[in-house]
């Protein structure tokens, strides 16, 4: 089950296999029957023909959805604003981003927006899926070569930090002495002016970092494709 429990497997299973599965064989059973021209043919036949049509209607209302909410490309940056109340100018600003997923023998740039949308920020967050090795893959595994801290950098302003997030499923794909080792590589990354603006929270012993007095930030994971703790902080 990898790292699913028998719930989100099952729950993977209806969602990507059993819907359009169950489309197609509703579809084949009715010409089946098409055949046979009897009482129970054409009941069968009316409640395949029901059924499809509901599994239809779920099956495209998604497709429909997902092409009305489409994410329009723009050509400039909409600063949204969502302000609960008025604290003045802020003291400190945090950017947040996705998974930092294997980049292949693709480079990672920066679209001129991206970096606009972060300017000025004091520390970006990142879920830095796997580790920072060249550790050889298979399956699913995830390791990124050191270049990938080069990539991350034109992303930072002046005097800014990333905080690379190490609790996910990934980060034990090879070992706790690897993971380990990847932390060191983070901490111990230089730019061209020996600025070292990567650490790395979300392992055990730093669950945490004080970004400063009044403001504490934490990670943690639930899911281990390698169900190993020692190293990573979980989620309870």
């Amino acid at each position: 089950l990898g790292p699913y429990d028998l719930r989100e497997f099952f729950n993977w299973i209806l969602k990507m296999l059993v819907l359009p599965g169950a489309i197609a064989a509703a579809i084949i059973f009715f010409i089946l029957f098409s055949f046979y021209n009897n009482i129970v043919t054409r009941t069968m036949s009316f409640i395949l023909t029901y059924v499809t049509l509901v599994l239809g209607y779920i099956s495209n209302r998604e497709q429909i959805m997902g092409a009305y909410h489409h994410i329009i490309v723009g050509t400039e940056l909409t600063r949204e604003t969502c302000t609960l109340n008025d604290t003045g100018d802020p003291t400190l600003k945090i950017g947040f981003v996705g998974d930092i997923m294997m980049m292949g023998d693709f480079k990672l740039t920066f679209d001129p927006l991206i970096k606009s949308f972060f300017d000025g920020v004091h520390f970006i967050v990142g879920n830095l899926e796997g580790i920072i090795s060249d550790q050889e893959l298979s399956g699913a595994e995830q390791a990124h070569p050191n270049e990938i801290l080069n990539r991350l950098y034109p992303l930072l302003s002046i005097n800014a930090k990333w905080l690379l997030c190490v609790s996910n499923n990934h980060s034990i794909d090879f070992g706790n002495n690897k993971f380990i080792e990847s932390i060191k590589n983070i901490q111990d990354h230089s730019d061209d002016q020996n600025r070292k603006n990567f650490n790395a929270i979300g392992r055990n012993d730093v669950p945490k970092a004080f970004l400063d007095d009044d403001f504490c930030l934490s990670t943690a994971t639930n899911w281990s494709n390698q169900k190993v703790w020692e190293c990573t902080s979980r989620f309870r």
